[in-house]
């Protein structure tokens, strides 16, 4: 359930989110923490997955986008952090982004798949979210 489950409630959370002008503060606070919510259970899924034994890589491409995912909450929580000068939170935020990094990597390393890196995953989130579309690197 959780493939598919966690990372599409993020990616709604995203959306919404990226429609905050016209939501009331309310409920940007309830989705914002649901958001975040949603990013730990992905993190521990993740976890639980990579430690299963597979021999199809596909399995490891399975793991990979809700990894995406979980870094775009993650990286939304530090956008949101920043301006409200949380710094536990941004903190938490820049910890869990790097954690779903090396995560990503590893799998990369794993099964020969391109590297993710930090700065290509925040240009995903970005043109995901209605921004400027990544260039090729």
């Amino acid at each position: 359930m959780g493939a598919c489950y966690w990372p599409l409630r993020c990616m709604l959370c995203g959306l919404l989110l990226t429609l905050k002008e016209i939501l009331p503060a309310r409920l940007r606070k309830v989705i914002a923490d649901a958001d975040v919510s949603y990013a730990r259970h992905l993190a521990m899924s993740v976890s639980y997955a990579a430690e299963a034994r597979s021999v199809l890589p596909l399995y490891s491409e399975l793991i990979l986008a809700p990894l995406q995912f979980a870094f775009a909450a993650w990286y939304r929580l530090e956008q949101r952090s920043i301006t409200t000068s949380s710094d536990t939170e941004v903190e938490t935020a820049r910890v869990m982004m790097d954690w779903t990094v090396q995560a990503a990597q590893a799998l990369g390393l794993r099964w020969g798949f391109g590297q993710a890196d930090k700065e290509s995953l925040k240009r995903r989130h970005d043109a995901l979210m209605g921004g400027p579309l990544p260039s090729p690197s």
